[in-house]
């Protein structure tokens, strides 16, 4: 028995779940509760002049083929997971979940929306960290870049991915890496235009085909009817040359790539990419440097530009860090780089500046190992939290030991909330105890942290901040570093 639209309203009103109701015929939205108006930032009248379309702009053709060919047959369907827009033009992740609603009136869409937006961000940070530490510990190319693909299926859930790689003639590209199915004999050479993967190429733009089977330009092979939606991503090359491609694909039809995995996939092709040129560059040099002294130049360059791909890594390590903290933009790198300068005007040793900087950049990387309801809980912690809070710098030894490079930096990394009066944090060391880089790290923090805004606090002025540091000198601080900061800090700051 159909109910009444009366009766339908009043459960729509009473539900805490965002929701709102559509016309099927032009997705117009006709009804809309309070958690949405919440959600999305509108006012009534204002959602009422909207249709589906306007929320879903970047998913518009999945919205319109799920809602006018797809739900009608089906009634119900499996949740998607889509980027939605709100009133400000701010971009959210939702679960969207449609149900066909029969009214005595005429039919409804139902829709229902969840928040995803700071659990999924947070997924995909976790996920691209993940992947670069798991590609500094391999010395194997084709071990980095399976470990890389794998990754980049697990990001999405995508049962089936490849990785392409241009051929050395420059005519093809071919499989490298399969995973979830066995490349046809035909895909052995590809030409520019043919497939995604030729598409890609021929392009040099990011790709999705929600229809893969109807594509025209899809490989005339039988796996095409096990794939549904397929997204292909350019490997480009420091001067922007295509070098291969990520091809990532689903079975189920109603599940689409949306904008947030679009973004971090593509991020993971860049990581793919600087991979293949690393290699490329040590292998050409290896080759070099058996035939000719000169290749001494070319290995040196090749792990410059290895230690380039790695400090890249670090850093992009440190804003995702800095985005799941709350910090504000750039601090773990500025105080990276004012750490360094305050550490050569101290007169630390010059092949000590490397892993001080690196120690600074990642000082608190440790924070990845505590829970989102502790890092980011907007009051004062309790004891047990505050405990937990605290390994925070062991974490982080943990998180960078197995990774031979940043050994060097550890001390710094689990000393840096150490005091100088013994009352600091993990192991209480006092005054020379604590190594040396950490006490400069840990002036340039507070400079950095109390001239900055906070949700909690505005920012202090820089007198307030110098009267701090020199009444903290002698008990949190090491004094005479103190005093050489305070002399020279605009130096150490420009």
């Amino acid at each position: 028995m159909k109910r009444s639209r009366k009766a339908y309203r009043k459960m729509l009103a009473e539900t805490a779940t965002a929701m709102c109701s559509v016309d099927p015929r032009n997705l117009r939205i006709v009804e809309a509760n309070r958690s949405f108006l919440n959600l999305f930032q509108y006012s009534l009248c204002e959602a009422l002049s909207l249709t589906l379309y306007d929320l879903t702009a970047q998913d518009r053709d999945s919205v319109d083929y799920t809602c006018k060919q797809l739900l009608p047959a089906r009634k119900v369907l499996s949740p998607l997971s889509l980027t939605a827009l709100r009133k400000g033009g701010d971009s959210v992740v939702v679960e969207f979940l449609l149900e066909w609603i029969g009214l005595r009136e005429g039919p409804l869409i139902l829709v229902t929306f969840r928040n995803l937006s700071e659990h999924k961000e947070n997924r995909f940070l976790t996920s691209l960290q993940e992947t670069s530490r798991d590609i500094l510990r391999h010395r194997d190319r084709d071990e980095a870049l399976r470990s890389l693909l794998r990754r980049s299926m697990e990001l999405v859930t995508a049962p089936h991915g490849s990785l392409w790689m241009v051929a050395s003639d420059g005519m093809t590209i071919v499989p490298f890496l399969n995973v979830g199915y066995q490349a046809p004999r035909v895909w052995s050479q590809t030409r520019p235009g043919e497939g995604l993967a030729g598409k890609v190429w021929q392009t040099g733009q990011a790709l999705v085909v929600n229809d893969y089977p109807r594509w025209p330009y899809r490989l005339p092979v039988p796996v095409v009817h096990e794939v549904y939606t397929v997204a292909g991503f350019p490997l480009s090359g420091s001067d922007g040359t295509v070098i291969g491609v990520l091809e990532l694909a689903h079975c189920d039809p109603i599940r689409v790539f949306d904008w947030h995995e679009r973004y971090y996939l593509g991020q993971m092709a860049q990581m793919a990419a600087l991979e293949l040129e690393k290699f490329v560059l040590l292998d050409t040099a290896r080759q070099e440097i058996q035939e000719r002294k000169r290749a001494e130049l070319r290995i040196r360059d090749a792990y410059e530009a290895l230690d380039q791909a790695y400090e890249s890594t670090l850093v992009g390590w440190a804003q995702a860090l800095d985005m799941r903290d709350g910090e504000t933009q750039g601090h773990s790198r500025r105080v990276a780089d004012m750490t360094l300068k305050l550490a050569k005007i101290v007169g630390l040793p010059e092949q000590e500046w490397v892993h001080i900087w690196r120690g600074a950049l990642l000082h608190d990387i440790g924070k990845m190992g505590i829970p989102d309801s502790i890092l980011l809980h907007p009051g004062p912690l309790g004891k047990r939290e505050w405990e937990i809070m605290r390994r925070h710098p062991v974490h982080g030894v943990k998180w960078v030991e197995g990774i031979d490079y940043l050994k060097p930096a550890i001390p710094l990394i689990r000393h840096h909330h150490e005091r100088w009066d013994g009352n600091g944090y993990p192991d209480g060391l006092r005054e020379t105890e604590i190594p040396l880089p950490a006490r400069i790290f840990s002036i340039v923090d507070v400079w950095d942290a109390l001239l900055s805004t906070r949700p909690y606090r505005a920012a202090w002025t820089r007198g307030q901040v110098v009267g701090y540091l020199t009444e903290n000198a002698g008990r949190q601080f090491d004094p005479e570093i103190v005093d050489i900061f305070l002399q020279r800090y605009q130096e150490v700051i420009s």
